[in-house]
C-alpha cells in the first residue's frame, strides 16, 4: 500500500528533537482537524520517548529497537521460535500492533514515526566517529559510510525477515527504514540496490 503522509503532520515527522517535536504535535492538533490517528500519535510518542525504571531520563527506544534488530542474526545457535518471539516485541514496541494496522490512517502513522526513527538513526553518519577505519584512525568518506548504513538497512529490512520467515509481519518496518535511507542523500537509492545486488549470504547462526 501507499502509506498516506498528512502535509499538516510532515514537520512534526520530520524532526529528531524529542522537545521540539512535541511542541509540533501540541500546535498540530490545536490546529488541524483529527484525521483519526491524533492518539495513536501521543501513544507512539510517550511509549518513544519514555523510560518506565527512568521517568525523567531522556531517552529513545525507538532506536534501540533499530540497534536490536539487525543484531537477532547474532550468536552461535539462534533459536527461530524464541528469535521471532523477540522481534514480533520488537516490532509490538515500534506500534506495529493488530489495532494499530486497523486503517490505513493508522498504519501510515506507525508507518511515519517508524520512518523518523530511522531519519534519526541515519542522522549518526554524520558524525566523525561513524564508520572510522584504520583502527580508528580514519575517518570514512561520505560514500563509505553511506555503504555501511546500506548494509545495515539491508540486513534488518530484508535479511533478518527472510531469516525468521517474517516478510509479512515486517513489511512495513522494512518498507519504512529503506523508505527513509533512499532520502539520506541523492545517491543513496542507488548505493542500497548496489550493496542488495552485491550482498551475498555467508556464514549465518543455525536456525533450529
Amino acid at each position: 500500500m501507499d502509506y498516506l503522509e498528512n502535509e499538516a503532520w510532515r514537520p512534526y515527522y520530520q524532526e529528531l528533537d524529542e522537545e521540539k517535536r512535541w511542541k509540533l504535535y501540541e500546535e498540530t492538533v490545536n490546529s488541524t482537524e483529527d484525521d483519526g490517528a491524533n492518539a495513536l500519535r501521543k501513544k507512539l510518542y510517550e511509549k518513544r520517548y519514555t523510560n518506565p525504571k527512568k521517568p525523567g531520563k531522556k531517552t529513545d527506544n525507538g532506536i534501540w529497537e533499530m540497534v536490536v534488530m539487525p543484531a537477532q542474526l547474532h550468536g552461535v545457535v539462534a533459536m527461530k521460535k524464541n528469535t521471532q518471539k523477540q522481534i514480533r516485541e520488537s516490532l509490538e514496541k515500534l506500534g506495529i500492533t493488530e489495532e494499530n494496522m486497523s486503517t490505513d490512517v493508522k498504519k501510515s502513522a506507525v508507518y511515519w514515526e517508524i520512518r523518523n526513527i530511522a531519519r534519526r538513526f541515519y542522522s549518526t553518519m554524520e558524525s566523525p566517529r561513524y564508520g572510522r577505519k584504520l583502527f580508528g584512525m580514519m575517518e570514512s568518506s561520505w560514500d563509505e559510510k553511506q555503504v555501511r548504513a546500506a548494509g545495515d538497512v539491508w540486513t534488518m529490512a530484508e535479511l533478518v525477515p527472510e531469516k525468521f520467515d517474517m516478510k509479512e509481519e515486517m513489511e512495513l518496518f522494512s518498507r519504512a527504514v529503506i523508505d527513509e535511507f533512499y532520502c539520506v542523500s541523492d545517491d543513496a537509492e542507488r548505493i542500497y540496490e548496489t550493496v542488495r545486488e552485491k550482498s551475498r549470504i555467508p556464514r549465518f547462526p543455525i536456525i533450529l
